[in-house]
């Protein structure tokens, strides 16, 4: 039988090759795409988390490159479609909560959050986005935190587990946001 410790290690470490697997896999094939900005994004990571919470099983659903806006080589969305597979799911195995690991509209368009925003209220489930490449165009980083998050970066922990959502935006985690998010993970059990 394993103790305590060693399940938290092997989560730990789980997560964070899942989080370095996210952060190679969030840039795109351009080669000049693949570097790292060593000055931006700046993280934050001082949400409060629960550490004394016993782990505990839980379901959660991930989403990415939604692209609300895309118009070229068809609709990469169906609202209903995804609604009704939702509400098939919530009866078997419910779902706590969903993370959306980015590109949720096109072009940063202050429409496309706004149906974006939309989408969320619809699930009925706590949503966390991440900011991908195509959600931080222009104004893209002020339409972000006005309907979805005032903050790009964020931490928060469910049953026993803690996540940290990286600003992805600049196709690099970038020094500073990687420096911040090491800082909090010393102290994060």
């Amino acid at each position: 039988m394993q103790s305590g410790q060693e399940v938290k290690y092997k989560i730990s470490s789980a997560v964070i090759v899942l989080l370095s697997l996210l952060i190679l896999c969030t840039g795109c094939s351009d080669s000049h795409y693949n570097r790292i900005i060593w000055s931006n994004p700046k993280g934050i990571f001082n949400q409060e988390i629960d550490e004394d919470v016993p782990l505990q099983s839980f379901s959660f659903l991930v989403l990415s490159d939604i692209h609300i806006g895309k118009t070229d080589n068809g609709v990469y969305w169906d609202f209903e479609a995804f609604n009704a597979w939702i509400e098939d799911f919530q009866g078997t195995a419910p779902l706590d909560f969903v993370i959306n690991l980015g590109d949720s509209t096109q072009d940063s368009l202050e429409e496309e959050y706004q149906e974006y925003a939309r989408f969320v209220e619809s699930l009925q489930i706590p949503t966390h986005t991440i900011a991908g490449n195509h959600d931080v165009r222009n104004q893209g980083r002020a339409f972000f935190r006005t309907y979805v998050n005032k903050s790009l970066t964020r931490r928060f922990s469910h049953k026993g587990i803690s996540f940290y959502l990286i600003d992805t935006g600049y196709l690099s985690m970038g020094k500073r946001q990687l420096d911040e998010a090491i800082s909090k993970f010393q102290f994060d059990s």
